[in-house]
């Protein structure tokens, strides 16, 4: 493991996680806003590091997606949208959203297992953990969780990861 002075903490968040919404749908804009509302409000956004919001690269979402289904989000979204199950929507910002929230989280976990940050949090939207290798479900568009695991397994920086 990195060795770790200090205990830093982390965060990512880019304002295009707020333009994947949908009025009316539980998982909104507000959840996100909401929490940096608190942290801003409790004065923790200045004590905590910002770790730079990116786009997952091709391979990042490749490796625990289908073609496929990165594809059919592309054109669902680039068409204006609409329902990818029953409970998972996507809109004209969605696929760059999920795009970005997945290369965010992978990022953020890279700058842990690198040692730049103790921990973090992903303040990003849509969430990513239902999604399976070929279907968005569950709110998720992506699976960030999955693409992170990913990448952190072939950093070479560990051997295993456990998903809890």
């Amino acid at each position: 493991m990195p060795n770790r002075t200090g205990s830093t903490t982390g965060y990512v968040y880019d304002p295009l996680f707020l333009k994947h919404t949908l009025p009316h749908h539980p998982e909104s804009a507000e959840r996100l806003t909401g929490i940096i509302s608190r942290l801003q409000a409790e004065n923790l956004m200045d004590t905590l590091q910002k770790i730079p919001a990116r786009p997952a690269k091709s391979e990042e979402l490749a490796a625990v997606h289908s073609q496929e289904h990165i594809h059919r989000v592309q054109e669902i979204s680039k068409s204006g949208g609409g329902m990818l199950d029953p409970d998972t929507y996507a809109n004209a910002h969605t696929y760059s959203a999920a795009v970005f929230a997945a290369g965010s989280l992978v990022e953020l976990t890279l700058s842990v297992l690198e040692g730049k940050i103790n921990n973090g949090f992903a303040l990003v939207r849509p969430p990513g953990h239902h999604a399976t290798r070929t279907q968005a479900m569950g709110f998720c568009i992506f699976n960030n969780v999955a693409a992170a695991a990913e990448a952190a397994r072939l950093s070479g920086k560990l051997e295993r990861v456990a998903i809890v």
